[in-house]
C-alpha cells in the first residue's frame, strides 16, 4: 500500500467522502455501474497512480459533455455538493508541495480553505501532514496542462469510461533555501517560521531545504516559500533546480534578499486625472512590477464573455523598458494597457440604439445620477437612444422619453445580438434548473424543438473558470453547443 500513502491524508478525506473514491489494488479497473437506461448511465472516471487507479463514478445526467478533465474534475465535486470548483486540483498539488517542504502543512490547509464549503470535511495541519510519499510526487506542470485537454470517450455508451493518468515523478535533486535582509536587519517571524530552524537564536539568516526535480521551476504565487514583507520586495519570487556542480542530487543554493522599497514615484508613470475602468478581453496576467517578469505575477485571468470579464479600477498609465504600454491598478500592481487585451468599461461613441445584453436586465432611470429607478428592462430588449452623457470616462446614454440607459458594455451594446427564438436537439440532451447544468430536471430527446427565452454563461463569476455559453429556456436551462443543439430560422 506504501504506493497509495500520498492520497491516505487530505485526499483520502476529502475525495473519498466527496464522490465515493474507490482504491484498488495494482491493474484493477475499479467497480463500474452498468446503467439500466440512457437517463442512469454513469461516467466511470478512472485516475492512475502507478498500477492503482482511484475511480470516481459520476451520473451522466449530472455533466455538460464534451468537457475538458479539469472541468470534470470540477463538475464531479460541485454536483456532490462537498466543495468547490479547483478543489481536486489543489488536493493533488497539496500532496506534492507538501512533502517536498515547499509548502508547510498549514500552508496547505490555507491553499484548500477558499475550495471548500460549510459541507467540506474539515481539514487538519495532521491530515495535510500524513500525506506521506513513497519517493512518488505529482508534476505539477504536466498536471495543469492535462487539465486543459479533453478526454476521448463513448458518448453513447451506457457506461462512460474516462481514463487519466496522473504525472508522478520522483524528485532527484535538494536545494537549500537562504533568507536574508539587505539591511542586515532581523527576519520577521513570517520568514523564520517556515525556515528548517524556526527556534533558532540567530534571526539575521534562515535556511530551508526543499526537494525537486533537474530543471524545474516554482512559481511561488502564493508567496508561501517566499513570504511577502510590507514594505520590502524579495530579490525573486521563483527559485530554479539547477544541478551544483557534478552532484546530481544537489540543486545551486538560492539566496533571497529582501530590499527596502523606495517611496520615491518611478519617473514613468502618469497618475490619471479621473479614474477609470477596462475590463478583460482575453487571458492575461497581473503583475507586481511595470516590467512584466514571469516571477512577478500576481494573478492568472482566464478569457470571459464581456459580461462576466475582470474589471478593473485604472489610476495611472506607464510604459515599460521595452516600451510596452502599462495600466497602474488601485491596488499597486499592473496589467497590460494593449487594446487586444483590455478595453474601457464604457461605451464613448454616440450611439442610436442599445441592445441589453446581461442576462439579469439593466434598468431604465429618470434623471441623473442612476438612482431613481423607472422600469426594468429584459435582456434582448433594445432602446432609441437621443444623446450621449459624459462624465469623465463614464457614459450615460438619454432616451427620447427623457429617461437614461448605463453605457456599461457589460450590459449594453449597440451591436444587436444573434436573434434565437428555437432550437432543436441534434442528439439527447439535458434541461438542468441552472446555469452550470448541474442540477438537472429532465431529458430532452433528440429532434425535440424547445423555445429560447435568452442566455447566459456558466461559472460566469469564478475567475479561474472558462465560461460556456447557455441557452434559457422554459423551466431552466439547456446546453448551446453546436454539436448537441441546431438553431431553428
Amino acid at each position: 500500500m506504501k504506493k497509495q500513502q500520498w492520497v491516505s491524508g487530505i485526499l483520502e478525506v476529502i475525495v473519498g467522502l466527496v464522490i465515493g473514491l474507490v482504491v484498488t489494488g495494482p491493474g484493477s479497473m475499479g467497480a463500474v455501474t452498468t446503467a439500466k437506461a440512457a437517463d442512469d448511465a454513469v461516467v466511470s472516471f478512472n485516475c492512475w497512480a502507478d498500477k492503482s487507479n482511484f475511480e470516481f463514478v459520476i451520473p451522466f445526467s449530472k455533466l455538460d459533455l464534451p468537457l475538458t478533465y479539469g472541468e470534470l474534475f470540477d463538475q464531479a465535486v460541485v454536483v456532490s455538493g462537498f466543495g468547490k470548483a479547483g478543489m481536486l486540483q489543489e488536493n493533488f498539488k497539496v500532496a506534492n508541495y507538501v512533502p517536498t517542504h515547499i509548502w508547510e502543512p498549514v500552508q496547505g490547509v490555507q491553499m484548500l480553505k477558499p475550495f471548500m464549503n460549510d459541507t467540506s470535511p474539515a481539514i487538519t495541519d495532521a491530515d495535510v501532514s500524513n500525506m506521506l510519499v513513497d519517493n512518488q510526487v505529482l508534476n505539477v506542470t504536466q498536471f495543469d496542462r492535462d487539465m486543459k485537454e479533453t478526454p476521448t470517450y463513448d458518448a453513447n455508451a451506457t457506461a462512460i469510461k474516462i481514463d487519466y493518468n496522473l504525472p508522478m515523478r520522483e524528485p532527484n535533486m535538494a536545494l537549500q533555501l537562504t533568507y536574508q535582509m539587505a539591511n542586515g536587519s532581523n527576519l520577521p517571524a513570517s520568514v523564520t517560521d517556515i525556515s528548517d530552524n524556526p527556534t533558532s537564536d540567530t534571526k539575521t539568516t534562515a535556511t530551508k531545504t526543499i526537494k525537486g526535480f533537474e530543471g524545474e521551476v516554482y512559481q511561488d504565487t502564493p508567496h508561501y516559500l517566499i513570504p511577502q514583507i510590507s514594505g520590502y520586495t524579495a530579490n525573486v519570487n521563483t527559485v530554479t533546480f539547477t544541478q551544483k556542480g557534478t552532484d546530481a542530487t544537489k540543486a545551486k543554493p538560492v539566496t533571497i534578499t529582501y530590499t527596502k522599497n523606495s517611496v520615491a514615484t518611478p519617473s514613468e508613470l502618469k497618475p490619471v486625472k479621473t479614474l477609470f475602468k477596462v475590463y478583460g478581453k482575453r487571458g492575461f496576467y497581473r503583475y507586481q512590477h511595470v516590467n512584466f517578469k514571469k516571477a512577478e505575477r500576481l494573478h492568472h485571468y482566464v478569457k470571459k464573455p464581456r459580461t462576466y470579464a475582470p474589471v478593473f479600477d485604472v489610476v495611472g498609465t506607464a510604459t515599460s523598458k521595452a516600451g510596452n504600454p502599462r495600466y497602474l491598478l488601485r491596488d499597486g500592481s499592473y496589467i497590460t494597457a494593449k487594446a487586444a487585451f483590455v478595453n474601457k468599461l464604457y461605451w464613448q461613441g454616440e450611439q442610436t440604439t442599445l441592445y441589453v445584453t446581461s442576462p439579469r436586465g439593466t434598468n431604465l432611470y429618470q434623471g441623473l445620477p442612476l438612482t431613481n429607478k423607472v422600469r426594468h428592462l429584459k435582456q434582448g430588449r433594445s432602446v432609441q437612444v437621443v444623446q450621449m452623457v459624459r462624465k469623465g470616462h463614464l457614459t450615460r446614454y438619454q432616451l427620447a422619453d427623457g429617461t437614461y440607459i448605463t453605457g456599461n458594455k457589460q450590459l449594453v451594446s449597440p451591436t444587436k445580438p444573434e436573434a434565437v427564438a428555437k432550437v432543436k436537439a441534434k442528439a439527447n440532451i439535458n434541461l438542468y434548473r441552472d446555469v452550470n447544468l448541474q442540477r438537472r430536471i429532465k431529458r430532452i430527446a433528440k429532434g425535440q424543438t424547445v423555445a429560447v427565452k435568452g442566455w447566459d454563461y456558466a461559472f460566469g463569476g469564478i475567475t479561474g473558470m472558462t465560461s460556456r455559453k447557455r441557452y434559457k429556456v422554459a423551466g431552466g436551462y439547456i446546453t448551446a453547443s453546436k454539436a448537441l443543439i441546431k438553431v431553428m430560422k
